[in-house]
């Protein structure tokens, strides 16, 4: 069975003891053929199975008595366009030596990483992402990503319909009576830009895909939309001269520009998505009021325990009382509401008390 070699730190050894331990307890794990521990480098440099994970042999290691510290990180991916883009990620991501864990999210195009320490990670990790056919990204092309305008990236697809739209008018005449089918030649001239200059993306995405022996969804564009295109072309070029085939090349460049539009909207959206998320997160306080035996203080929210008694400062009105009216308080009967949802926002529970009075506007909340 074929094997691959990882090397892990190892901490917590002290002699020549440590070592015999953590090596007899490696060796004691299912699918490990070799393991030799290293005292002055405090590494192990471990042989086992490729579909081995890491995690039972650090487990190992710690049941031992000794720790094997973890890094985790946050890859952003360029590239996928569906769960079968994940998977090849995920899979790409865990076959690199060190790797414990890879989960990888489609909407926010990242993966989440949970490595052994060990050097150049990070750059075998984005190799492994490039090798697998997919764009690893730095967290600014990312922000400049999602900070782009609405109408980004609809250049392709506007010449997509423009290409397109002189192939499908002249279908409408079909249903008044009216045969305005345009030359061969012009349809080929319409629609090849279209297959292979837009549609160039599906045909290198999917190639990546049969080099890794498996499938995605650019990949069945690119087989439906060129069978349609070489359908037309064999049908046109067998043609008796003087007559005229009925052609598909309508077909697919029609599918192509609206899996391009799609796409589009797709990214949009998820660039409304990321600036709302990050507007929401931006409310966020980063300090808390916290009332301690000396009174009031400021602490990081990060420092906020269950337990504790902080002050949340509100203002809101409901309309219906008297002094709500006259914008004078707050109203009674949504502070307990508001301090909840205020609560909410710094990730804390809220416990339900007893309303204050109307009109105040702060109000100490137990965690």
């Amino acid at each position: 069975m074929t094997t691959k070699t990882v090397a892990l730190p190892v901490q917590g050894m002290t002699c020549a003891s440590c070592v015999g331990h953590v090596e007899r307890a490696l060796r004691q794990v299912v699918g490990v053929s070799g393991a030799q521990v290293n005292l002055a480098s405090e590494r192990a440099t471990v042989e086992l199975n490729l579909d081995l994970g890491l995690g039972s042999v650090v487990g190992a290691v710690r049941d031992a008595g000794y720790d094997v510290p973890t890094e985790k990180a946050t890859l952003p991916v360029g590239g996928m366009t569906c769960a079968s883009c994940v998977a090849r990620v995920e899979r790409a991501l865990k076959k690199v030596p060190g790797v414990q864990e890879a989960t990888v999210n489609l909407a926010t195009e990242s993966a989440r990483i949970t490595f052994a320490a060990g050097e150049q990670m990070e750059a075998r990790l984005r190799r492994a992402v490039r090798d697998a056919g997919y764009e690893p990204r730095t967290p600014a092309q990312m922000d400049a990503a999602d900070d782009a305008s609405p109408w980004a990236g609809f250049a392709p697809v506007a010449i997509g319909l423009v290409l397109s739209a002189p192939l499908v008018l002249p279908m409408l005449g079909d249903l008044f009576g009216q045969h305005w089918m345009l030359p061969a030649w012009v349809q080929f001239m319409l629609a090849t830009p279209v297959q292979f200059i837009l549609g160039a993306r599906f045909y290198k995405a999917g190639w990546h895909a049969l080099l890794a022996l498996t499938g995605n969804m650019d990949l069945l564009v690119a087989i439906g939309t060129t069978a349609g295109w070489a359908l037309s072309m064999w049908l046109w070029l067998s043609a008796a001269p003087g007559t005229m085939p009925h052609l598909y090349f309508e077909g697919s460049a029609v599918v192509v520009t609206l899996v391009l539009l799609g796409k589009f909207l797709e990214a949009r959206a998820k660039r409304q998505t990321t600036t709302a998320i990050r507007a929401l997160h931006a409310l966020r306080p980063d300090v808390a009021h916290l009332i301690g035996l000396d009174g009031e203080m400021e602490v990081p929210v990060a420092e906020v325990m269950v337990g504790d008694r902080i002050v949340v400062p509100f203002t809101i009105t409901c309309g219906h009382c008297f002094f709500c009216k006259k914008g004078l308080y707050s109203c009674c009967d949504n502070t307990n509401r508001n301090a909840e949802t205020a609560a909410a926002m710094m990730g804390i529970k809220y416990s339900t008390r007893s309303l204050p009075p109307c009109g105040d506007r702060r109000q100490n909340l137990p965690f």
